[in-house]
């Protein structure tokens, strides 16, 4: 893990023409992957790129068993997540961990027109069951198809769509009252 991106993506370029393939899934995943380390590390961490490194290097030894069906994206995020929780786990902070996920969720909602809401929002964010809580950030903040998040998760993609369907009715539930103000500011703009 002690390779910066750089001088990864020099060694990925220098390697055979067969394995093209691999240097192309590098340039488009690094990015998201990196972000998805970024948000589960406590802040001004600086490992993330060194996990994120850690992933590619295990995705590439086994490049040649990996199952063409499956999402390498979805895979890699696997690879990322478990290396992340090995970290927390070597610094016995397992605790800690499920506070600075919920901490990288709160910095990572975008910021609302209506500062009122955005407070509202991560709460209600927050009081979701954990199972749907990191289905919904794995769907809407990371950016994951539900098969994917089947694949992260270990369950079939009906259970996601099921889980996104409960987080989303819960939200829309907690958040209700705050839709009916916002429709009556906007009313009243008319």
């Amino acid at each position: 893990g002690d390779i910066p991106p750089h001088d990864l993506r020099g060694r990925i370029s220098k390697l055979q023409p067969e394995h093209s393939e691999f240097e192309q899934l590098f340039r488009e995943h690094y990015e998201v992957v990196f972000r998805f380390v970024a948000r589960r590390l406590p802040p001004g961490a600086e490992e993330p790129a060194d996990l994120v490194q850690d992933a590619f290097l295990r995705l590439w030894r086994e490049w040649e068993d990996l199952d063409q069906r499956r999402s390498t994206r979805a895979y890699l995020i696997t690879i990322a997540n478990r290396l992340v929780i090995d970290r927390h786990r070597r610094r016995g902070v397992r605790e800690h961990h499920r506070a600075v996920e919920r901490a990288a969720l709160v910095r990572s909602v975008e910021p609302l027109e209506e500062v009122d809401l955005e407070p509202a929002i991560r709460a209600a964010i927050h009081e979701l069951p954990d199972h749907l809580e990191s289905t919904f950030v794995l769907s809407r903040i990371d950016g994951l198809t539900y098969r994917e998040i089947a694949e992260v998760q270990g369950v079939s993609a009906k259970a996601v769509e099921a889980r996104m369907t409960k987080a989303l009715r819960l939200l829309r539930d907690a958040l209700a009252p705050f839709l009916a103000a916002i429709i009556a500011i906007v009313s009243g703009l008319r």
